[in-house]
């Protein structure tokens, strides 16, 4: 009923991680071992998803690329967890791939779905497997229908295991009527050195990462030029 994939050992916190998929509807268990023997069960039941819900962002930029998560239930209404429990598909113009692994918040089954970028402009039409109830559409608009952009910075951490200092710079957007935008693909530079890192697959934020945490100016720059700058202190 169930496969595993991978199992990784986390022996500082005495704990394991394994991916585990599932083949059929059933119930089954997955049993961890040690050279010693048997150390712990998990029951696992696997049930047909009966109902999707899923909501996307209304505009997105062409170029750019947004993480998406639904919900999905039985035929009883309860709620299952897994990624990759429905399928989602489009036609011409947006790319739709599995959320990689490693994406932030895919823990316990939560966290998003599929990655959804754009790569031609117009409204688009997706569709789930099995259906949602309502209609789902996008927009891809162009960075020269972009109005206002703005950067929000938290302040710099310390990382005493590396270090240095990190902040998060977050992109908020809006087209030229006022509608929210998604999936802005900034070309990041600073007023001195640092790195960034970006939230993959997440366009509308980036990790930056300093030697030191005093004062530094960022600039998400859109094709070649300069739209908004943040500074983290």
């Amino acid at each position: 009923m169930v496969r595993i994939d991978r199992v990784a050992a986390d022996p500082e916190h005495a704990a394991a991680e394994l991916d585990v998929t599932a083949l059929a509807a059933g119930a089954a268990v997955v049993q961890v071992d040690a050279a010693t023997g048997p150390i712990d069960q998990l029951p696992i039941r696997v049930a047909p998803v009966a109902a999707v819900t899923l909501t996307v962002p209304r505009k997105l930029l062409v170029g750019g690329a947004v993480a998406v998560g639904g919900s999905v239930t039985d035929a009883s209404g309860a709620a299952l967890i897994g990624r990759g429990a429905f399928g989602l598909t489009a036609g011409d113009g947006l790319v739709i791939t599995p959320a990689p692994l490693g994406t932030a918040g895919l823990l316990f089954g939560r966290g998003p779905d599929y990655v959804i970028r754009a790569t031609a402009l117009g409204d688009h039409l997706l569709a789930t497997t099995p259906a949602t109830a309502g209609e789902l559409r996008m927009t891809a608009i162009a960075a020269t229908a972009l109005g206002a952009l703005r950067l929000s910075a938290s302040p710099f951490q310390l990382d005493a295991g590396r270090g240095d200092a990190w902040a998060v710079v977050t992109v908020g957007a809006t087209d030229d009527v006022g509608d929210a935008v998604v999936g802005i693909p900034c070309e990041w530079r600073a007023s001195r050195p640092v790195w960034f890192e970006p939230l993959a697959p997440q366009a509308d934020a980036v990790i930056v990462r300093s030697p030191l945490a005093t004062p530094v100016d960022v600039t998400c720059f859109l094709e070649g030029t300069p739209r908004a700058t943040a500074t983290i202190r």
